[in-house]
């Protein structure tokens, strides 16, 4: 209105489209149709507690940034609980520095040689036969109702669990007619197959143990793995490294319950180490001669 009125005082003619613009949109006019759609707004969450010490720490790589994780981690394993457990935890299902108590047999199972076979074999020629007696062991496990813990390289370790109130000798058992039937596989299987393909042949050094361990979760997130504390982890890992190509070496808790068919009336060789007065472990080199173990997994 305003344009119009100052065009005829002055006697100007607005151009066509000024009345046009004048009745177009002004800031306080409403669109026709539907409002436009409400974008979806995230919350915005608080910072985590001691985020602005954590910044004023500077490079992660400091004994200051050091000193503050480690205080933190002192905190949370202080706090963490141990409780009675059923069954081998998932690592997903424990806290950080919180435990489970078992009754568990450990088996740590080695395959001989392969060190020296890296430096003078073909790279792909290593990786086939690692290939093949990890996966081969590692089967061999769970069809014994174990649990592969770790496998570093060419090294396994392997968790026969029961709980704690469970006094049989299940889980004993079990690790131990494992362990034999996977030097039976090595030296009747894997072996033959690997030598008629032109592969090394290689052996097996194997140790178990059995006893109470806790089982923790340990390590920073996403980049954790169950530990076991207690002797049976760190005697049955001795045991394997004791052990020479194609040995089965067990504890005295062990062999003093192991199944009854290994004795010498089944030609079960098994000699202590030393021969006299207190045997450190029990070692045989026998396999069975079946076609499937006497303990079905």
């Amino acid at each position: 209105m305003k344009d119009d009125l100052l065009s005829k005082l002055l006697g100007l003619t607005p151009p066509p489209n000024a009345r046009r613009r004048s009745f177009g949109l002004s800031p306080f006019s409403q669109p026709s149709g539907p409002p436009p759609p409400t974008p979806d707004l995230k919350p915005v969450l608080p910072p985590p507690p001691g985020w602005r010490k954590f910044r004023l720490l500077g490079s992660p790589l400091s004994l200051t940034a050091s000193t503050f994780r480690v205080k933190g981690s002192i905190r949370k394993a202080a706090s963490g609980d141990i409780k009675r457990g059923l069954v081998l935890p998932d690592p997903d299902d424990l806290g950080l520095a919180e435990g489970r108590q078992l009754r568990v047999a450990i088996l740590y199972a080695d395959l001989r040689g392969f060190s020296s076979m890296v430096v003078t074999s073909p790279k792909r020629s290593s990786l086939v036969v690692l290939e093949v007696f990890v996966s081969e062991m590692a089967r061999l496990a769970s069809l014994f109702r174990g649990e592969v813990v770790d496998c570093a390289g060419d090294r396994i370790l392997a968790a026969f669990p029961q709980p704690l109130f469970d006094r049989s000798l299940k889980s004993v058992h079990r690790a131990v007619a494992c362990g034999l039937w996977m030097q039976t596989v090595m030296d009747k299987v894997i072996t033959p197959q690997l030598s008629s393909q032109g592969y090394s042949s290689l052996s097996c050094g194997i140790g178990i143990d059995h006893g109470t361990v806790v089982v923790a979760r340990v390590g920073i997130r996403n980049r954790n793995k169950l530990i076991f504390l207690g002797s049976p982890a760190v005697v049955a890992a001795k045991l394997e490294e004791a052990a020479g190509p194609g040995e089965t070496l067990m504890s005295p808790a062990v062999y003093s319950n192991r199944p009854s068919y290994l004795n010498a009336a089944n030609n079960w060789v098994i000699t202590p180490h030393p021969p006299l007065g207190s045997p450190q472990y029990y070692k045989t080199s026998c396999v069975f001669t079946g076609e499937s173990p006497p303990i079905a997994g």
